[in-house]
C-alpha cells in the first residue's frame, strides 16, 4: 500500500491554489526527475508480493507468489 501512496507524492494535481495571501502547490514533492520516480517506486510493489507469499510459510503461496510477481514484472516491462 505505501509503494501506490508514494506515487501521488510527484503527481500536480492543480496549478498552485492561493489561501490568505499564501501561495499553496497541490504536489507534494516538485522533482524534476517525477516520471523516473513513479517507475521506481511501482517496482518496488513486487517485493510486497514476494514477502507476502513467503511469510505464510506455504509452498503453495510462495509459487503463488512468484507468479504474481513475474506477472506484474512483465507488465511493467511493456
Amino acid at each position: 500500500m505505501t509503494a501506490a501512496l508514494m506515487t501521488c507524492a510527484v503527481i500536480p494535481w492543480s496549478t498552485s491554489v492561493e489561501f490568505f495571501g499564501r501561495k499553496i502547490d497541490l504536489q507534494i514533492a516538485d522533482i524534476n526527475i517525477g516520471i523516473l520516480y513513479i517507475f521506481g517506486v511501482v517496482s518496488l510493489g513486487v517485493y510486497g508480493i514476494m514477502i507476502g507469499g513467503w511469510a505464510s510459510n506455504n509452498k503453495f503461496s510462495l509459487m503463488a507468489a512468484l507468479r504474481g510477481a513475474s506477472q506484474a514484472i512483465s507488465y511493467e516491462l511493456a
